[in-house]
């Protein structure tokens, strides 16, 4: 095909929405929708077919890998999109040896398209030939099919459970995917668990089946027992219609009491038939189990039903559940027999240990110690954790070499997922331990809270290398700050339109800004000065009136998401990489996670120093929300990098910002970064050393961010007259005042004081003689200045900053630069320029040395100059005052 063809493809508005006697013109069937083409009309079909054989490998050999990012992550490029997906193993294969650090980003690319909801007739078989291309790559996408999944869109979801059980239906962690999916509120899931599942007639298989023969959408029902069938399975009994389980029933917790729907069903092959026989249970649980369970604790079992399958519930009953009991309350026997129960039974069991306040604490207690602060610690902190961290944390063996059981069998308590990265199959930072949110909260109510629930202030801290008190500097250097900026003196860069070092040394060295750190790292410098200038750089400020109120004012404003509309908290984390134009634009977080650090700043104790890893367990173990950025989001756009090293190479690599890094990377480097920030403007002081990070390292540094040495913060007086919580704030020194006297006969101009801003007023348009006097002249007046805009700018600032009615010196003066601006007139179609009537231009042109050398021709007040000539003859000019914009 044509490119032009595929642009018509690509163009919903060239397909037809179902008009009568239309026809493909390949197949010569009538579909619907047709894509009307210059080669005639197509059908989604045919489109796809020829898309996918119309290029190989040769094809695509020098396309960079840039390319495909693009195509497979942006909504549009469906074409060449279905054309990667045809030879996608190809892709992999070019991608892996151009920059391997990419692999693991296409992957995720890939999995994505399973969900493609764009609105074109081509989106499901995007999906389509996704699915195929998932298949094709096998295990090697696996780990993140298992760990991306999301219930909604559906066909997502769908998809997702498609794929991964066509890959490793034996795999255990897909085998709890498709349990969990068994139940999902859709339909359309729970059928392709089904078609999944129809080819593996495995005993985890059928027990799905035999709870699906119920569902209550018909198509499920016919499905499941036409499956049911094939693997020769019945009910034991005939229910009738109104025996059979509720919708929530089979979406949730199988009843404990009455119908079992696993336990009351069994094979046809009579060799397989399930033992009925219950565990005999403790004397202290069978004085409780008899009474239905209450709803909250169906809801504890519906969680456990789907975290555990049988064989962890059988392990967690062998390996601790028995030792709650005395020996006269469970006999030997009786710990022999665990593994003859039931699901329901384990389930019944557990559900009464976890609900009983006294029951859970005597399992607590008698965890190994490892396994119990690894406990302790995910309850409290909630969200998936690295195994690999948790290891060095704990000094603990979490993960075992078994492909298909991973998991230590002391730790069978959590949930463990996998995660794709570099390094082997057993490399322990591809793994995350979990607990089920809902366990999670429920055990947080039984345990006694850590003495880090609360904000402990202390007396005397530990010392540290560094200790930044403000001691009221920013008031007396805050308008400086502003006026430095709003004069433009900050310099940006042409691609990312961050700010300069350069700029930022300037800007430094001319406010008189104490930094952080005095320190041979490039990334330590001007840290201080970086974090004040993108600040104010952003916020709309007025008027410059008394600093107090400013500082008030202005941080009101930001806090409140009155102010600051450009201005985002997750660029304080300069250790995060990625694509920089996503925004959170539906979920408002900027907005809430201000809110939430204003209210967090209000909880401080004033003027004591706490911890700053106190104030990071407070704010975890009290479910303070400040993801700045969507989980889901930061690990499709965002990455980090880290250096890593294996047997064949090391390097560094890009490190997806998976879930169970996310507090690692993202929450923590944004408490300390926006504690360095509220200490730039003297609102906390702050205690630090030389940053380092234990667990996770930035590419060539100790450190994962600059702000890593943080330790101790100590809410100021300030920060509590800003926060509301006093009224008044006293400022205790005087501020500068100095008077600006215009020479009335020269233009000089003479600094009667000292003042740092007016002296940055003057230097804006003078040239300094002494350490109190300027001169002005058309040179200094003309500085920075791009446009004719800029000069009327400049002159109504003089008379708003320095003198509202100058003297005639000086009014002359300034009449003279307006009247100056483009003396030179274009002429269409010509490098020719016409003088201006102005004897001093003309004097000039005729008896300028360095302007000879430059001007061709001159006649009749016209100049004839080279293009190449124009910089210097525009430079020339404006030494002698005359001012050009128009060449």
């Amino acid at each position: 095909m044509l490119e032009d063809t595929l642009k018509e493809i690509e163009n919903t508005s060239n397909w037809s929405k179902g008009e009568k006697q239309e026809y493909c013109s390949l197949c010569n069937k009538r579909e619907v929708p047709l894509c009307r083409t210059k080669e005639g009309q197509r059908c989604a079909e045919c489109i796809a077919y020829e898309l996918k054989v119309m290029f190989t490998k040769g094809d695509i050999i020098t396309w960079p890998v840039s390319q495909f990012k693009e195509i497979l992550r942006t909504e549009g490029n469906l074409c060449y999109r279905l054309i990667l997906f045809g030879i996608i193993k190809d892709v992999l294969q070019i991608v892996s040896q151009k920059s391997p650090a990419d692999v693991n980003e296409l992957l995720i690319a890939i999995v994505w398209n399973l969900g493609y909801a764009q609105p074109h007739p081509l989106a499901h078989k995007i999906r389509s030939a996704a699915v195929k291309a998932c298949i094709a790559l096998g295990e090697t996408i696996l780990p993140i099919l298992l760990r991306i999944y999301e219930p909604k869109p559906w066909q997502f979801y769908a998809n997702i459970v498609l794929v991964a059980g066509s890959i490793a239906p034996e795999n255990p962690q897909v085998k709890i995917l498709l349990e969990k999916a068994a139940k999902s509120h859709e339909f359309g899931v729970r059928e392709y668990v089904l078609q999944t599942i129809a080819l593996h007639n495995s005993t985890w298989a059928k027990e799905i089946v035999l709870s699906m023969l119920y569902d209550h959408e018909p198509s499920v029902r016919s499905l499941a027992t036409q499956i049911a069938s094939s693997f020769k399975l019945r009910p034991i009994t005939k229910s009738s219609p109104s025996q059979l389980p509720t919708q929530k029933q089979v979406q949730g917790l199988k009843p404990l009491q009455g119908l079992k729907p696993f336990t009351q069903m069994q094979l046809f092959n009579k060799n397989q038939v399930e033992s009925t026989s219950l565990t005999p249970l403790p004397k202290q649980i069978k004085s409780i189990s008899p009474p239905p369970l209450t709803r909250a604790q169906r809801q504890i079992a519906a969680i456990i039903d789907n975290s555990y399958n049988t064989d962890v519930l059988k392990k967690l009953y062998s390996r601790y559940i028995y030792r709650l009991f005395s020996e006269d309350e469970l006999s030997i026997k009786d710990k022999s027999i665990a593994g003859n129960s039931k699901k329901t039974d384990l389930i019944y069991i557990l559900t009464t240990i976890y609900s009983n306040k006294e029951l859970f604490q005597k399992l607590f207690d008698n965890l190994p110690q490892d396994v119990r602060q690894t406990l302790n610690l995910l309850i409290w902190q909630g969200g998936k954790h690295n195994v690999e961290k948790l290891e060095k944390m704990f000094k603990s063996r979490i993960v075992e070499e078994d492909r298909y059981s991973p998991i230590n069998n002391n730790y069978l308590l959590f949930q463990i997922s996998q995660i794709y990265g570099s390094g082997s199959y057993f490399d322990h930072s591809r793994y995350s331990l979990y607990l089920p949110e809902g366990l999670r909260k429920l055990f947080k109510q039984h345990l006694i809270p850590p003495e880090e629930y609360n904000l402990i202030p202390v007396d005397t801290i530990e010392e540290t290398r560094f200790v930044y008190e403000d001691n009221e500097r920013i008031l007396k250097q805050i308008k400086l700050f502003v006026a430095y900026i709003q004069q433009g003196n900050l310099k940006t860069s042409k691609n990312s339109n961050k700010l300069l070092k350069s700029s930022l040394k300037q800007m430094a060295k001319y406010c008189h800004i104490e930094e952080f750190y005095d320190s041979q790292d490039e990334e330590l410098t001007y840290i201080k000065t970086q974090l004040i200038a993108v600040f104010l750089k952003n916020a709309d400020i007025k008027s410059l009136n008394n600093s107090p109120e400013l500082l008030k004012e202005l941080f009101n404003r930001f806090f409140s998401s009155q102010d600051f509309v450009k201005y985002q908290l997750r660029e304080l984390l300069f250790h995060i990489k990625g694509d920089s134009s996503y925004r959170d634009i539906h979920e408002n977080r900027e907005e809430k996670v201000r809110q939430v650090l204003f209210n967090l700043l209000g909880e401080l104790p004033q003027e004591r120093w706490i911890s700053i890893e106190n104030l990071i367990k407070y704010c975890f173990y009290k479910d303070i929300m400040l993801e700045i950025v969507n989980k889901s989001a930061a690990g499709r756009y965002l990455y980090y990098n880290v250096a890593f090293t294996n047997k064949y190479y090391s390097g560094y690599e890009k490190a997806e910002i998976t879930e169970d890094v996310y507090n690692d990377v993202i929450i923590v480097p944004l408490i300390k970064a926006v504690m360095f920030l509220l200490s730039s403007f003297g609102l906390v002081d702050i205690a630090y050393t030389i940053p380092e990070n234990t667990y996770f390292k930035e590419k060539d540094h100790n450190y994962l961010c600059i702000f890593d040495g943080l330790k101790y913060i100590k809410l100021t007086k300030l920060c509590s007259y800003i926060l509301g919580k006093i009224q008044k704030y006293e400022v205790k020194f005087e501020e500068e005042k100095a008077k600006i006297v215009l020479d009335e006969k020269r233009l000089i101009i003479h600094l009667q004081g000292k003042d740092m801003l007016k002296s940055l007023i003057l230097e804006k348009i003078a040239d300094r003689l002494g350490d109190n006097y300027y001169r002005v002249d058309y040179h200094s007046f003309l500085k920075d200045c791009l446009s004719k805009r800029d000069i009327q700018q400049k002159v109504i600032f003089f008379k708003e900053q320095i003198c509202s009615n100058p003297s005639p010196i000086w009014q002359d003066f300034l009449d003279e630069v307006l009247k100056r601006v483009n003396p030179l007139k274009g002429v269409p179609g010509m490098r020719v320029y016409k003088l201006a009537q102005d004897k001093g231009l003309i004097s000039l042109i005729a008896r300028d040395e360095v302007l000879k050398n430059y001007i061709l021709k001159a006649e009749d007040y016209h100049l004839l100059v080279d293009a190449n000539s124009l910089g210097k003859v525009k430079k020339r000019l404006v030494t002698a005052g005359y001012f050009i914009d128009n060449m």
